[in-house]
């Protein structure tokens, strides 16, 4: 059940434990660097992508992926304009490693469908093939971190990270496809499209704030405790949570419930361990930002849980949510920030994720009224 998940999760991942690791061997201006650059692109990509693999895996048919691929290949080469417009621009990163991030997040949007179709017909080995050799490139990558290799060096492992995908996709891009070729129907997914894409121009907009008002070393210090903390609950959204509520939808809220305590657990006995034990590896911003975002992962999950139940069961778009939640947030980084300093930096993803139970629920209650009126 786990392994399509788990070739989910490292397909969409795999940049944000690219920066992570760059972060932990030291490297925190790459880390930032990274993170703003794969910002900028999934502000493009994610406004062309909707709750994608929701909608395979919640259709009995292969409508939805035919009309998803098929506009993904329409809107391509835009998207790649676009990513490498906004990552270019306001904060300075090499155009080499521009290119290797677009290049991996195109292939990998693109084979996102597929993984989508492997797990609807329970095709297990594809995923298997994937994950092995996205491990074996990580490993090659965290070598040339960890011995601080030449620029060139990480580069050229970087770029052969960034071409799995795409051997992947081969298969699928030179098979001829003989089905009916209907156009794509496009109004039935602006809604999901509008929800996703409020939620990259976020991230985007995000993480160039935090490296204006913070500088570099400690945004990538603050955006890799943000993707450790935040990792569980990201992982239940995009990969494990639509598992669920295909394979076994009696029992999601029961799986949410219990994983979010545990977070919210596991967050309140590190901060109690934090102050107990003294260690000079890390800042105490660090340290904070991490606490809070596991504690923030929890509420996050739950807060998932609650939008993917609108999708799945309610058969509902959350564009509205989303766009209530993700502006408030947004609009309070710089009066936090000028109010209270670089320490409130580690308490935005807390924040984020409160802000989104707080409206998914009252969206689901609403949902509830008007269906029972």
């Amino acid at each position: 059940m786990l392994l399509h998940p788990i070739a989910v999760t490292v397909n969409f991942f795999s940049t944000t434990a690219l920066f992570i690791i760059a972060s932990l061997c030291g490297m925190e201006e790459l880390s930032a660097e990274i993170a703003v650059a794969q910002g900028a692109i999934i502000a493009v990509f994610l406004c062309l992508s909707g709750n994608a693999r929701s909608l395979i895996l919640s259709d009995q048919t292969d409508d939805s992926e035919q009309n998803i691929y098929r506009f993904r290949l329409f809107m391509v080469l835009p998207a790649v304009l676009g990513s490498f417009y906004l990552s270019s621009t306001i904060v300075e990163i090499s155009v080499e490693l521009i290119c290797i991030l677009i290049l991996r997040k195109t292939s990998e949007w693109l084979l996102e469908i597929e993984l989508a179709h492997k797990e609807k017909h329970n095709s297990s080995r594809f995923a298997y093939i994937y994950i092995l050799t996205n491990a074996f490139s990580f490993l090659i990558i965290f070598i040339h971190f960890i011995s601080q290799s030449t620029k060139e060096t990480i580069y050229f492992s970087l770029f052969f990270w960034a071409l799995i995908p795409v051997l992947f996709l081969l298969p699928k891009i030179c098979k001829s496809d003989d089905r009916k070729k209907d156009n794509f129907k496009f109004i039935r997914y602006i809604p999901s499209m509008g929800s996703s894409a409020i939620i990259g121009i976020t991230v985007y907009v995000f993480r160039v704030l935090v490296v204006l008002l913070a500088g570099k070393a400690i945004a990538g210090q603050i955006f890799t405790a943000y993707a450790l903390g935040g990792l569980a609950s990201a992982i239940y959204t995009y990969a494990i949570g639509p598992t669920i509520f295909l394979k076994n939808e009696n029992k999601s809220e029961k799986i949410a419930l219990i994983s979010s305590i545990a977070l919210i657990a596991v967050g309140l006995a590190f901060a109690l361990g934090s102050r107990f034990v003294e260690q000079n590896l890390f800042s105490s911003l660090f340290v904070d930002a991490v606490i809070f975002s596991i504690v923030g992962g929890g509420v996050m999950l739950f807060a998932q849980y609650k939008k993917l139940h609108i999708i799945h069961i309610f058969k509902k778009d959350v564009f509205i949510p989303d766009t209530l939640a993700n502006i408030l947030f947004l609009s309070s980084v710089p009066f936090a920030f000028y109010y209270f300093g670089s320490e409130s930096l580690s308490f935005f993803f807390l924040w984020s994720a409160l802000l989104n139970l707080i409206l998914y629920s009252v969206a689901t209650m609403r949902i509830k009224i008007f269906r029972d009126t």
